[in-house]
């Protein structure tokens, strides 16, 4: 998890900005404890800010990255499951990767196939691109909305921010509540997108992106495929199959260049998935649980202490008291005054 930030201003970004941009990417500074990093563009059009989390080349991938090129940059916050098989595409096509990054691969990606490229991406992300020689900024934001783009639209400006307390630190539209989406956020319990509880900030909708330049801000899709049914494959064909696609997406999430674990509940999806991470690792995999004081159904301590000792996971307990529970609660709220 990382945290994302980025302006732009056609007619002009100004030092006050600037500033607030790093005030920006501090509040997110709990999404990448790592490191920080900024870019500002010559001519002051756009700024990008990035708070890293170090998971995939932690020497050289550090953000916001340029292209070999130099015509394109970007800051991301996700992880591209194929990003080795579209690098093997990208070189074979004459593109030089200077990181073994997935950012890198995304910055190719997109010089070659522009917005056709979210659609080959196989991960989770969000990120916002610039290109330099076009003067246009695109923000992206993966098909199923797993990686969150909050962004603002107002006064000739456009910002975008992993979180939404970033966006408020810029000061570029007030915190007022949005009375109509806080009544669809208490019957829903979320906020659908593009709405969110804040007036003049808006979520980027999954599968999508929006393209901003000096003429426009437009928001487009870059989702094509359309599942096809297969209705004469047989219930155990199906099942192998099904089998051997979890299995591959596991594997893929389990990329990473530092020491990876799993959050164990005590349910059968999670169970599942630490079963084929066990399979898939030369070594007991970390499982971890969050509990509460007491027993009853709100507490499944006890399931998944279960479900790792089958597996025999190396296994770690958290448990949580009511007053940790409640004051987790109010410090978030705190933090948006």
């Amino acid at each position: 998890m990382c945290g994302i930030v980025g302006i732009y201003c056609a007619e002009g970004i100004n030092s006050n900005f600037k500033v607030k941009l790093r005030d920006a990417c501090n509040k997110m500074q709990h999404r990448g404890p790592d490191e920080s990093g900024y870019w500002y563009d010559d001519s002051n059009i756009v700024s990008f800010g990035h708070r890293r989390l170090s998971i995939i080349d932690i020497k050289s991938g550090q953000q916001p990255m340029m292209n070999e090129k130099g015509n394109l940059v970007i800051t991301f916050n996700g992880e591209i499951y194929n990003f080795q098989e579209l690098r093997q595409e990208l070189t074979s096509k004459g593109f030089i990767f200077r990181t073994n990054s997935d950012t890198e691969v995304i910055l190719n990606l997109y010089d070659a196939y522009g917005t056709d490229s979210f659609e080959r991406l196989n991960g989770i992300f969000a990120f916002g691109i610039y290109d330099l020689k076009k003067k246009e900024l695109i923000i992206a934001r993966d098909q199923y909305g797993v990686k969150p783009v909050y962004y603002i639209d107002k006064f000739d400006t456009v910002a975008f921010a992993s979180e939404i307390k970033a966006l408020l630190e810029l000061n570029i539209v007030q915190k007022e509540v949005d009375v109509e989406a806080l009544n669809g956020n208490i019957a829903y319990r979320f906020s659908p997108s593009p709405e969110t509880l804040f007036k003049d900030v808006k979520k980027l909708y999954p599968g999508c992106y929006i393209k901003v330049n000096k003429y426009e801000v437009r928001l487009g899709s870059y989702v094509k495929f359309v599942p096809n049914i297969d209705t004469s494959i047989s219930i155990e064909d199906a099942l192998s199959k099904y089998s051997n696609l979890l299995n591959d997406a596991v594997k893929r999430q389990m990329m990473s260049d530092v020491p990876v674990g799993m959050l164990l509940s005590g349910g059968i999806d999670s169970a599942i998935v630490c079963n084929f991470m066990q399979a898939n690792s030369n070594d007991n995999i970390h499982t971890y649980t969050v509990g509460f004081e007491g027993v009853g159904k709100y507490n499944e301590l006890a399931f998944a202490k279960e479900t790792a000792n089958i597996l025999g996971t190396n296994h770690n307990e958290l448990i949580i008291s009511e007053k940790e529970y409640f004051d987790f609660f109010e410090w978030p709220a705190k933090s948006l005054l």
